[in-house]
């Protein structure tokens, strides 16, 4: 029998790393939907309720989407990290 997978914990002290949006991800509004609906799904490493996110400096639960360049960023304490998003 093959021998299961091993399932290592993420070190809760470790830096911060986006893993979704990734960086140049490109959205299209679909004009239909409130764009409200429509921010990206935001994940990162290692997962934790300590995450603050932003988007273009405001937070993330707040910002609207809109056609054009955007910076994603995730921070936990001192540490941090950003991708860069386009919506058309």
């Amino acid at each position: 029998m093959p021998t299961p997978p091993r399932c290592e914990r993420a070190d809760p002290d470790a830096p911060v790393a986006i893993t979704n949006p990734v960086e140049g991800a490109h959205f299209i509004l679909e004009p239909h939907r409130p764009a409200t609906l429509q921010r990206p799904l935001m994940t990162a490493l290692p997962e934790g309720e300590a995450l603050y996110w932003t988007i273009d400096g405001e937070p993330a639960d707040r910002w609207v989407p809109r056609p054009g360049t955007h910076r994603v960023e995730v921070a936990r304490g001192e540490s941090t990290d950003a991708v860069t998003i386009t919506y058309e």
